[in-house]
């Protein structure tokens, strides 16, 4: 099953990135994963929490320079 995170686009780019230095092997951990359809597909071996297609503000993602910085992990039920 292939997984999709974010847009996918960030760790498409850091994946290819690191292939290009050739090393022995890559592995992938990322804390929440979405199955929703995104702009690129990346092959994940480990994933802690599947969640739906919410927006996640935290620590380090928020929503239009709001939400940063937050303890905890959280979800926006509406973009205004």
């Amino acid at each position: 099953m292939k997984i999709f995170y974010g847009t996918g686009t960030t760790l498409d780019f850091l994946k290819r990135e690191i292939a290009f230095k050739k090393p022995k092997s890559i592995a992938t951990c990322v804390l929440l994963g979405k199955k929703c359809v995104r702009e690129a597909e990346i092959d994940v071996e480990y994933t802690r929490f599947e969640i739906g297609d919410d927006f996640i503000v935290d620590y380090g993602l928020d929503c239009n320079g709001f939400f940063r910085g937050l303890p905890y992990i959280g979800t926006l039920k509406e973009l205004a």
